[in-house]
């Protein structure tokens, strides 16, 4: 049985759709992965842990070390 996890939604955007990112960016890639914010709620923020630092918890990283992915996996 598959976990229901609620995601972002997400699109792949022309740099030239993008308003207020650094002048010149254009010059070295033509698109961005574009992410909706889900970190706010009623204009307040919402705290939020992300793989990364729960991965840099020594405990929970020992933990980590030993998962085994499906063969296959990457």
């Amino acid at each position: 049985m598959l976990s229901e996890m609620d995601v972002p939604e997400t699109q792949l955007l022309s740099i030239d759709q993008i308003a207020n990112i650094p002048e010149g960016i254009g010059t070295f890639v033509a698109s961005a992965f574009a992410i909706k914010r889900f970190d706010r709620a009623g204009g307040q923020a919402v705290h939020i842990e992300d793989f990364a630092e729960m991965a840099a918890h020594e405990e929970i990283g020992i933990k980590m070390q030993n998962i085994k992915l499906p063969e296959g996996s990457k």
